[in-house]
């Protein structure tokens, strides 16, 4: 532990490591230019709030940007301290196994040393202290750490790797580009929403500075911090505390991440079945970063690796097919991830529903394409339940293609067939797969991209019509395939234990999206027939699921109970 106390709102501090012994590496093409708008660009496109006027406005004040940078400097300390430091900083959890807690009276004695009762120990344990949700994870990853810090100063490939957490995401001002031709010390003042998969939350919005730091030869830190304090705004929800990630060099080409997540949501609307892992921290822990970071290398690295996929009545797909295949489920899954949350570029609003239903239904006008020659407009129907079951048996249930005629009302109970699947990541649950109806003719295929994480999984799904998975098998570009996803995202009702959901229960959400042809934005209002239809297939899905899963519970304890006798 480091006895110099740190607080990155008041104090300015040298730097932590020298960095003299840069390697040369030169990222042009990560250029502030090519990730946002120039500071005129940004101020005159009107997207700005008060404060973010105010700070671009002052960004020429020599003043204004040393405060801004001594600020980073701080967090940057504060940051590597706790992603490195363990006891007493950091204590295990006695509830979940194989996580730390911050011990927030040592955090605060150590780097915010405000309060003379902290040097009590009497008056220590009794003192209460803000609520700010704070966790780390570590892992190793097959990825350079230069490559990897590249990627979080690229606003794009920031909000494609974490696109099931990060929506709405800009860079508002550019404070610092960067020293010697590299990203050392870049910093800017950036914006995003940070959702969970449902419609029933409401999205934290936060105005942050992000801060790039070469460390060493071989290591960076990216630093992320709130500057409500400096702009305040009542728009912004979501408080961050020095969090981000520290990327230290390893053997082989990869890189051991330790993230750091310390933040503060606003609570106080919050619906009441995500009310448990919200408040508890996990919705937006470490964890759930770590494991965004690592599913979507792992789909990139599957990506560019050749392998097989089988067909099973036409034999092996060459890689430009494999290759075209997955990349109509990446564009499949960054829409449903796009579309299926509580961020204020969404305009989900709810369907009022008559007959006692309890069922709360939404619904978002997804945009207008064109299908063939005709002008459509696609809806989207989403809700979220809970269901008495563990997530891993839900994921499971939904997963089996041989059982999707038993909750799904549409499927007219037909058997389906795995035509070819092809796993992406190191766990086999995470595949793609193609399935058909067994009886063949005109139906359409259905490609689904499915993966299971402790914090999150999903299933999403898109219908595809011959003609079309045609082209794509003959090299066509999939990006010219209309493609609505569809699908579902599955959360645990409370912080998961250890690395699996364990006996938790699930939070399912369910999306639905469709054509209908004929509307167009000037005539946008759905028909009554087809609001009861949309209600009567997510009612009638639901009790599916819960009638299949209990069916499945009643079966796996009869064959327990034989087994035992």
């Amino acid at each position: 532990m480091a006895d110099q106390s740190v607080d990155y709102y008041f104090e300015d501090t040298t730097s932590l490591d020298q960095t003299d012994d840069f390697d040369g590496s030169s990222y042009s093409e990560s250029s502030p230019s090519s990730r946002g708008s120039n500071e005129e660009e940004i101020l005159q496109s009107g997207h700005l709030g008060t404060s973010e006027f105010r700070f671009s406005a002052s960004l020429g004040s020599t003043n204004t940007r040393d405060m801004i940078m001594s600020y980073a400097r701080s967090a940057v300390r504060e940051l590597v301290e706790m992603a490195r430091c363990d006891a007493p900083l950091w204590k295990l959890s006695d509830e979940v196994p194989n996580t730390s807690n911050l011990n927030l009276a040592e955090y605060y004695q150590v780097f915010r040393p405000m309060d003379p009762n902290l040097e009590n120990p009497r008056k220590k344990a009794r003192m209460r202290l803000p609520s700010y949700a704070a966790s780390k994870e570590t892992s190793c990853i097959n990825i350079r750490p230069a490559r990897l810090a590249a990627s979080f100063m690229d606003l794009k490939e920031w909000s494609t790797i974490f696109a099931s957490i990060v929506s709405g995401a800009d860079i508002l001002a550019v404070v610092s580009p960067g020293t010697h031709g590299t990203l050392d010390e870049a910093t800017y003042l950036m914006t995003a929403e940070f959702h969970l998969p449902t419609t029933m939350v409401q999205s934290g919005a936060s105005s942050f500075v992000r801060h790039c730091r070469m460390l060493g030869m071989h290591s960076w830190a990216i630093t992320d911090f709130s500057v409500e304090n400096l702009f305040p705004n009542e728009v912004y929800t979501y408080q961050i505390r020095p969090s981000g990630c520290l990327i230290e060099s390893r053997p082989g080409r990869s890189s051991k991440v330790t993230v750091v997540q310390h933040y503060k949501e606003d609570n106080a609307s919050l619906h009441h079945l995500y009310a448990p892992i919200v408040a508890s921290g996990h919705a937006f822990c470490a964890k759930r970063w770590m494991q965004a970071l690592t599913r979507t290398l792992e789909f990139t690295s599957h990506h560019n690796t050749p392998q097989s996929i089988a067909f099973k009545r036409d034999g092996d797909l060459c890689e430009f097919q494999r290759k075209g295949l997955m990349r109509l489920c990446e564009r499949m899954l960054r829409a449903f991830f796009g579309e299926v949350n509580g961020s204020t570029t969404n305009s989900w609003r709810p369907v009022p529903l008559c007959g006692g239903n309890p069922l709360e239904l939404m619904m978002n006008r997804c945009g207008v394409h064109i299908l063939g020659n005709v002008e459509a407009d696609s809806l989207a129907f989403s809700t979220s339940v809970f269901l008495p079951f563990p997530p891993l048996k839900v994921f499971e249930f939904l997963r089996d293609s041989t059982r999707r005629h038993k909750w799904d009302p549409l499927s007219k109970e037909e058997d389906m067939e795995e035509i070819a699947a092809m796993h992406t990541a190191r766990d086999v649950r995470n595949k793609i797969t193609i399935v058909r109806s067994k009886n063949g003719g005109k139906s359409p295929y259905f490609i689904e991209n499915s993966f299971y994480t402790a914090m999150e999984s999903y299933l999403v799904r898109a219908g595809i019509q011959p003609d079309s998975m045609g082209d794509i098998l003959r090299g066509n570009s999939p990006d010219d395939v209309l493609i609505l996803p569809s699908g579902f995202a599955i959360l645990p009702s409370k912080p998961p234990v250890g690395d699996e959901h364990g006996e938790d229960r699930t939070l399912l959400t369910i999306a639905i999206q469709s054509n209908h042809e004929g509307r167009t934005q000037w005539n946008p209002a759905p028909r009554i027939d087809e609001l009861e239809f949309n209600l009567l297939v997510m009612s009638e899905t639901i009790q599916r699921i819960e009638r299949g899963l209990a069916a499945k519970e009643r079966a796996g304890s009869r064959r327990g109970r034989l087994h035992i006798g």
